[in-house]
């Protein structure tokens, strides 16, 4: 098949993100919280084949790739978007050392070069995966416009789950088992930055990236900022 629009259990039918939702990012596309999800190696990308593990490496440019996507994914073949790569990241609360690196967050421009709906709501892609931005990268762009502080704080103060790896700080807050957001900044002695936000629901699984100075809400992180 050559498009693909997967809808959710209301029927709402799969769309991009909305960049003017969030106008002081520079980059946004689908999250990883449903609707992109990289699956380990196949032998040519062999959809029949039983389920496969997540990926473990982050994707590197050039390389194709299976995604299994779920609603509110929608492609095109040969039309490129944007995607998020999340290494596996354990619960702060849980004590123990995450098994994967914050500074691992990458965002990668694919471009779609087969896609299989399973059923209305799922399916496959298919990936070459074109450019990648990473946090670094984000820290070297310009400050971008502020947002609204008190509108992306208000979507991670609901029980937040707060992990903290050297100067990079990530936070997800789950409103309800479907619905919820993250966010990462750098936060140093000197200033706090967000980098990444995303917010996942029922028809919603996307992500905004910029460079934003949160410096004036550094209460946040009250005992944060390491080397």
């Amino acid at each position: 098949m050559k498009e693909m629009a997967l809808r959710c259990r209301c029927g709402h039918a799969g769309h991009r993100v909305d960049p003017d939702s969030q106008p002081w990012a520079c980059l946004s596309g689908y999250g990883c919280a449903h609707a992109v999800n990289w699956l380990a190696p196949r032998d040519a990308a062999d959809t029949s084949a039983a389920e496969v593990g997540p990926l473990w490496d982050t994707p590197r440019v050039g390389e194709t790739h299976v995604l299994a996507v779920r609603d509110p994914f929608m492609a095109e073949v040969g039309q490129a978007f944007w995607c998020l790569y999340e290494p596996y990241l354990l619960e702060a609360s849980t004590g123990e050392e995450s098994a994967g690196r914050i500074e691992d967050m990458t965002l990668l421009q694919c471009e779609p070069t087969m896609l299989q709906a399973t059923d209305a709501r799922a399916g496959y892609c298919q990936v070459k995966v074109l450019s990648a931005l990473t946090l670094c990268s984000l820290r070297l762009a310009s400050l971008t416009a502020a947002p609204s502080a008190d509108a992306i704080i208000s979507e991670l103060i609901y029980k937040p789950q707060i992990l903290q790896q050297g100067n990079y700080v990530y936070i997800a807050s789950n409103f309800e088992s479907d619905i919820g957001a993250f966010a990462v900044f750098h936060n140093d002695p000197e200033n706090t930055e967000l980098l990444l936000f995303g917010r996942w629901g029922f028809h919603d699984d996307f992500f905004w990236a910029g460079r934003v100075d949160f410096s004036h809400r550094r209460s946040l992180f009250e005992g944060g900022g390491g080397s």
